[in-house]
């Protein structure tokens, strides 16, 4: 989580997200959650907590639905992923993520090992930190208005 020019790490398998103020956050309609590709972490916060994510800005959604107004027709637009969205909005990277994948090719289990080591905790940390500078790129955009916003917190629901 990227909160205050900070990255959090919560380890879902030390920490229940319903203590701590945690779910009150998640489950808020006051407060924006930005999330990419939030199909897989909304589906295991409904199984494993029974937990539902309120006010959820999906930027993969966003580039989705602006990419279809701008009439950007690509088969890329449609699940783009997380690196390209930050390279496209942000011209940042992830610079862990070769090395992270990688490794999860050869480890199916290679998130399950504690500790984290610190290449781990880099590479979740840059997936969040850029996601507020990729929403405020995607809200100043002239076909960004108040109706895509709302049908991208909607379509955030319905995961």
């Amino acid at each position: 989580m990227y909160f205050a020019n900070k990255s959090f790490l919560i380890d879902l398998r030390v920490v229940n997200p319903c203590h701590h103020g945690f779910k009150e956050v998640l489950e808020s309609n006051q407060v924006m959650k930005i999330f990419h590709d939030f199909c897989e972490d909304a589906s295991a916060l409904i199984c494993q907590y029974n937990l539902i994510c309120n006010f959820v800005f999906d930027t993969q959604i966003a580039h989705r639905l602006i990419s279809d107004f701008l009439q950007h027709y690509d088969y890329r637009n449609i699940n783009i992923s997380l690196n390209n969205l930050l390279e496209e909005y942000t011209g940042q990277v992830n610079t862990k993520k070769d090395e992270i994948n990688s490794q999860m090719q050869n480890n199916p289990d290679f998130w399950e090992q504690r500790p984290l080591t610190q290449a781990m905790i880099q590479y979740a940390a840059q997936d969040v930190q850029y996601l507020p500078l990729v929403y405020e790129k995607m809200r100043r955009m002239d076909v960004f208005d108040k109706e895509i916003i709302d049908n991208v917190t909607e379509n955030g629901k319905i995961y």
